[in-house]
């Protein structure tokens, strides 16, 4: 009997604990922003997560996730490395963002000998964020056909139900802005612009201007006319950013006090970038509707 246990013993000191690695969605305060974190209490750290996250009822804005975590920093589905060039591209994390549901792979590639990434991820962290514009229950999975969520340590086989998945209710939270980190304008006929945090900064340093959360002004419609519906890229929004009063000045420089909806791209100054957008066949003399955000 003495020997049975003491083989019991050594076999339990040779099996590492598994406490098992948790994937959890939260409201981050009173917030409209959710996080999605990890915790690894028991040292064995997930190489890779792919997740499919669902907001029900669906949100009305087009979502991204944004604020990836940069220890889990390659995209094995559009991975890709070029012999010739020798150019690594790590990939997109995000996978077919919509209202109602997207996915994200995210792994790591850590290494002593990586200059840039030598260190094992840490036990826990935030994932990733994402912004949503109602109350809704957010739903994780794990996305088979991409990984799942896939162990570092290969060598131990991990039981069912090792990871858990735990969802998470928004509720209560703040009105978000019309602008926010995340939000994509795009089309075929204007240039693709993915807000950033300084794009939020310059918003608010200008007082929030109500025109930049509008898909019209991207095209270069900065005049707006009250309640229209039908608004118009035209000789009145290229005189207005031609004028010499606002033309290559900085917005929000002290005693100026230029059209912030004559910033097309959002970059705090008037210039070739704002005319060329007017002026594109596209837009000019194209009607263009008010849109989204629109005063």
């Amino acid at each position: 009997m003495k020997k049975i246990v003491l083989v019991l013993a050594v076999l339990a000191l040779a099996v590492p604990a598994m406490a098992g690695v948790t994937v959890t969605a939260a409201q981050d305060g009173a917030t409209n922003v959710v996080k999605v974190s990890y915790n690894a209490p028991d040292g064995n750290i997930p190489r890779a997560f792919a997740l499919d996250v669902t907001m029900s009822p669906a949100n009305g804005t087009t979502l991204a996730p944004y604020g990836f975590n940069p220890n889990f920093y390659v995209a094995p589905g559009t991975f890709s490395y070029d012999p010739c060039t020798a150019v690594t591209v790590w990939g997109n994390p995000i996978v077919g963002p919509n209202t109602v549901k997207f996915t994200t792979e995210m792994g790591s590639l850590w290494d002593a000998c990586d200059v840039n990434h030598p260190s094992q991820p840490p036990s826990s962290g935030t994932l990733f964020s994402f912004t949503v514009d109602k109350n809704c229950t957010i739903s994780l999975a794990e996305n088979a056909q991409r990984g799942g969520v896939v162990m570092e340590n290969t060598a131990v086989t991990f039981p069912p139900g090792y990871v858990t998945l735990v969802n998470g209710i928004v509720t209560g939270q703040a009105p978000p802005d019309c602008l926010y980190v995340g939000r994509v304008f795009s089309g075929t006929v204007i240039t693709t612009l993915t807000i950033t945090q300084a794009h939020i900064d310059r918003w608010v340093t200008l007082g929030k201007p109500n025109c930049w959360c509008c898909d019209a002004q991207k095209r270069g419609n900065g005049v707006y006319l009250p309640s229209s519906t039908s608004l118009k890229v035209d000789a009145l929004d290229l005189a207005k950013v031609k004028n010499s009063a606002q033309w290559l000045q900085s917005l929000g420089s002290a005693g100026y006090n230029a059209n912030p909806c004559c910033d097309t791209n959002l970059s705090a100054k008037i210039d070739a970038i704002d005319l060329a957008r007017i002026k594109n066949s596209a837009n000019w003399l194209q009607t263009v509707g008010a849109g989204s955000g629109c005063p």
